[in-house]
């Protein structure tokens, strides 16, 4: 499993001090999420890189970096954050939403390329028809890019969307907010798009500062980002750790943090 970055980036559980904040239950067990992003130990100011060549094992990578974290007290696993665990939060559901609903980009929308006699016909599952004089698409599982040729056929479903937390009544002064935004990193989670203008897009998801985003594309991976973007790992606690607050401590503020007990 690689990134696919050209040197080691190492990341050390004593040096993330941002506390925790608790994100759900989930099978009667409380999860926790960093409340705020991890970034390599040795950051160069890029945040954590992702190469092309680590497409492939990207999510992997980002779920074995954050399950260092998960062996701490009470904890039972670690996890890399990912799309469901915000939606979950937002009430963002993209099979209702419909993201670009009616064009050839929309959300869950199958297009099926078939190159015959020259020409590549293309039939979408919302009734969208067209031709094309080509058409380079990436593998889904490799990354690996690849041009149709005569007598092929490729299917390709989107999966991207992208929205705002006020799409879902969210402000920016909400708990949700807080808890979600105003911070950039990568979700466990990955993306296929297809627009006629761009051709097929393959991404990693994230979390820009103010919305949901489509991700990091394939194409600009390793390139140098703004935004640094890191990793906000999620622990889930043993069900015999507890949780309780008081006046001291009432999880306002990580100097107030709650009281964590493992009975």
């Amino acid at each position: 499993r690689t990134s696919g970055y050209s040197s080691d980036q190492t990341f050390s559980v004593g040096n993330y001090t941002m506390g925790w904040r608790v994100l759900g239950v989930n099978a009667g067990k409380i999860q926790l999420i960093t409340g705020d992003i991890v970034k390599p130990d040795d950051d160069d100011g890029h945040g954590y890189e992702i190469a092309r060549g680590g497409y492939r094992y990207g999510i992997e990578e980002l779920h074995a970096i954050s399950e260092i974290y998960g062996r701490g007290k009470g904890a039972v696993s670690g996890r890399s954050v990912n799309v469901e665990d915000i939606n979950k939060i937002t009430g963002y559901d993209p099979s209702t939403q419909r993201y670009n609903e009616g064009e050839i980009s929309e959300y869950g929308n199958k297009i099926t390329f078939t190159y015959k006699n020259q020409t590549i016909e293309y039939n979408a599952s919302n009734g969208l028809t067209g031709t094309l004089t080509s058409l380079t698409y990436f593998d889904e599982i490799t990354g690996e890019k690849s041009n149709l040729q005569e007598g092929e056929t490729k299917s390709i479903r989107n999966t991207f969307y992208t929205y705002l937390p006020s799409k879902c009544g969210i402000s920016n002064t909400d708990v949700e907010y807080n808890l979600l935004f105003g911070k950039n990193y990568y979700l466990a989670s990955k993306a296929v798009s297809y627009v006629k203008s761009n051709g097929m897009t393959i991404y990693i998801r994230s979390v820009r500062a103010i919305d949901v985003f489509s991700g990091l594309d394939i194409n600009r991976f390793g390139s140098g980002r703004s935004g640094s973007p890191g990793i906000r790992p999620v622990i889930t606690l043993s069900s015999n750790a507890v949780i309780t607050k008081d006046a001291d401590h009432d999880g306002s503020t990580q100097d107030k943090a709650c009281t964590l007990t493992v009975e």
